[in-house]
């Protein structure tokens, strides 16, 4: 089982344009940008996908996120994610115009717990903590599975730090289920 299932009804609600391109159509649908409002209606932000231009902005949302990844890292992953068809990063700007929340989301072949690909994988979601509990986090990930469905995906997981309850809680309330923990190792060839 993978952390998260995308039902048939999900897919039934997804914009006739997205199911549209799903099915070759050539041009993109315009869920590469959407309005999300908080719990109580009363608030706004614009997800927007990142362009080269908010290069700062965004290293600055990731940077957040990720404290111990080097600065030279972050510069090439973006590059690699901006020039990238299986992936993508989404800011979310106030209607003061101020970068708030970041989303990275890719397409993976392979995902454990998961059963063939392509599988969704958010990479990373951020909120300002001035952002946080108002819904928003919720919403970019409803953004996320729409991202994904339109890429042909059944099912989408994440993962968060061992030590990030916080997080770990997030994904649970909006029904992902843990799978297991582990430890990764990586090796020079």
């Amino acid at each position: 089982m993978c952390q998260y299932k995308v039902s048939a009804t999900d897919a039934k609600e997804v914009d006739q344009d997205l199911i549209a391109w799903r099915k070759g159509a050539t041009t993109m649908p315009a869920n590469r940008e959407a309005a999300l409002k908080s719990i109580d209606g009363e608030r706004t932000i614009r997800i927007v996908e990142a362009t080269r231009a908010d290069f700062p902005v965004w290293k600055r949302l990731r940077q957040s996120l990720y404290t111990s990844v080097d600065p030279d890292f972050h510069d090439e992953e973006m590059a690699w994610i901006h020039d990238s068809d299986e992936a993508a990063c989404f800011l979310a700007w106030t209607g003061t115009q101020e970068a708030v929340a970041l989303l990275e989301v890719s397409l993976r072949n392979v995902v454990d717990g998961c059963v063939g690909g392509p599988v969704g994988y958010v990479e990373g979601v951020y909120l300002e903590p001035s952002e946080r509990g108002q819904g928003f986090g919720t919403r970019l990930i409803e953004f996320a599975k729409d991202w994904f469905l339109t890429r042909g995906c059944r099912e989408m997981a994440t993962d968060a730090e061992i030590d990030n309850v916080d997080a770990q809680e997030f994904y649970r309330r909006i029904g992902f289920t843990e799978m297991w923990r582990v430890v990764g190792f990586t090796k020079s060839l």
